[in-house]
């Protein structure tokens, strides 16, 4: 585990981020998060609730309801005496036990006092013989004589039949006395007794019942976290003007909430580093500005005193001839490289002056080339000139097509003077795309040269032929350079003018 100490009031060095420490199991929250605001302690609590209600709320919901339903049970029990079986079959049990020993007398007093009480009820004694004693009211269907099938049968017809049938031995279960019995209609009978409160469907719902309700809070409590989470994903996709992600607002000081604090301290610090980094983009495009006006200065005295110099032909040796002409082409060399820089910085800073317009490409190349002619002559150049008779219309700027032709032709007379041949040719190819190819037989452009500089020039003409919607493809070997110039599909216009 990777732990990055964390202070909002102080930076954090890349030294403290890649410092590694040991984790601590046993801690429940981040240090930085106080443990009651912290997710941990939170869903802890909740598992913790919904324990302590399993185990607390059902013998409370059971006293809650178990009260109302014994109170029932009285007020039933003193509205209808046939209405609790339950305590109808204990009373007659307690009593029955009691006429341990007792006569006959008693025995029938105890039934006559028990018809009394339920009138509707019947009542009759067998005694240890077998022999019906008596019945209150007289039943036919009773035998006399009890044999033991006729107690089986009399059972088996009895166990939760209608009437309603208790069985009691005369003195207890283990007393040979006989045995009375009590029947009653079970129509009677509107209730019977009390349910046990524990059963298993109550145990099923109430159970049912908390587990839904921990799953519902935990959807809650996980659904908040997953919303803050996409809030803060939308956050991050948001941007200003400069491409820097916008600062969120902190709500709550959990997990998440020093999440927020850790992106807000990094947007924080990617704004001071962008202000830095303009800041110093801005000095330096302002030092190559003053630097190529500073050099600008002498070197134009450099080149007016050579050229007085070269007015004394006639006293100079051939030995100052040919370093005055390596000076002047120096010179010449010189500013064309400070030029090169100062358009470079403009281009960057997007202050240098683009007007986009039609414009012939055939004739911008023809009068470009007839300009360079002198000098591809005077290099004993073979130069092939093969452009249409029709225009071809670009939407460019002219001045920077010109600069950028200029920077080629520059290029070929100085690294590729050695193939002494040029080519210059404008095609309108069947998808209805025109090119304009420049050939050279120089040795490559992976081959160094003593006059190859930093590369400047080609830079700004990628920077001129994007933003006029060009598209450069260069193919270099050691037979020579081949550069191919096309428009992108918004940049052509009508070649028929």
């Amino acid at each position: 585990m990777i732990k990055i100490p964390f202070n909002r009031n102080k930076k954090n060095t890349l030294s403290e981020i890649q410092q590694p420490i040991k984790s601590r199991w046993w801690k429940f929250t981040d240090s930085r998060v106080r443990w009651r605001h912290s997710l941990l302690v939170k869903y802890l609590s909740l598992v913790v609730c919904a324990m302590l209600l399993f185990f607390f709320l059902m013998p409370l919901v059971t006293i809650i309801i178990g009260i109302p339903m014994y109170w029932n049970d009285q007020a039933k029990e003193k509205e209808n005496p046939y209405a609790n079986g339950q305590t109808l079959m204990t009373t007659w049990h307690a009593d029955t036990k009691k006429l341990k020993g007792d006569n006959e007398q008693a025995i029938e007093k105890h039934l006559v006092s028990w018809k009394a009480k339920l009138p509707k009820a019947t009542v009759f004694w067998v005694d240890a013989k077998g022999v019906t004693r008596k019945m209150l009211p007289e039943q036919k269907s009773l035998p006399k004589q009890w044999t033991a099938q006729d107690s089986i049968s009399f059972m088996k017809k009895s166990f939760e039949g209608d009437p309603f049938t208790v069985v009691s031995f005369i003195g207890g279960e283990n007393a040979k006395e006989g045995f009375v019995a009590i029947q009653i209609p079970r129509k009677l009978m509107t209730y019977d007794g009390q349910q046990p409160l524990y059963t298993s469907e109550y145990a099923f719902a109430i159970m049912m019942t908390l587990t839904l309700l921990f799953v519902l809070f935990s959807w809650r409590f996980f659904y908040r976290i997953q919303r803050r989470l996409r809030e803060l994903e939308r956050a991050m996709a948001m941007t200003d003007e400069h491409g820097i992600p916008i600062m969120i607002s902190v709500a709550k000081e959990d997990e998440i909430g020093q999440l927020q604090h850790s992106f807000n301290r990094m947007i924080s610090e990617l704004r001071a580093s962008r202000k830095r980094e303009q800041e110093e983009e801005e000095l330096r495009k302002q030092l190559i500005a003053n630097l190529s006006h500073d050099i600008r200065t002498p070197l134009t005295t450099i080149r007016t005193h050579v050229h007085t110099i070269q007015q004394e032909n006639d006293v100079l040796q051939e030995r100052s001839k040919t370093s005055l002409h390596v000076i002047v082409q120096k010179c010449e060399d010189l500013a064309h490289l400070v030029d090169n820089l100062l358009s470079y910085t403009l281009l960057s800073a997007k202050r240098y002056t683009f007007q986009p317009q039609a414009v012939d490409v055939v004739r911008l190349a023809r009068e470009s080339a007839a300009a360079w002619y002198p000098m591809w002559e005077k290099h004993q150049f073979e130069v092939e000139v093969n452009l249409p008779s029709a225009p071809i219309i670009w939407n460019v700027d002219q001045m920077w097509m010109k600069r950028i032709l200029d920077n080629v032709y520059q290029n070929v007379v100085r690294h590729a003077a050695s193939g002494r041949y040029i080519r210059i040719e404008m095609n309108e190819l069947p998808n209805g795309i025109s090119e304009l190819v420049i050939q050279d037989k120089g040795p490559g452009m992976k081959v160094a040269s003593s006059n190859k500089g930093a590369g400047i020039g080609l830079s700004i003409i990628e920077m001129m032929l994007k933003e006029m919607s060009l598209e450069q493809e260069v193919y270099s070997s050691s037979s020579g350079t081949t550069l191919v110039l096309t428009p992108k599909r918004g940049n052509i216009k009508n070649t028929n003018i």
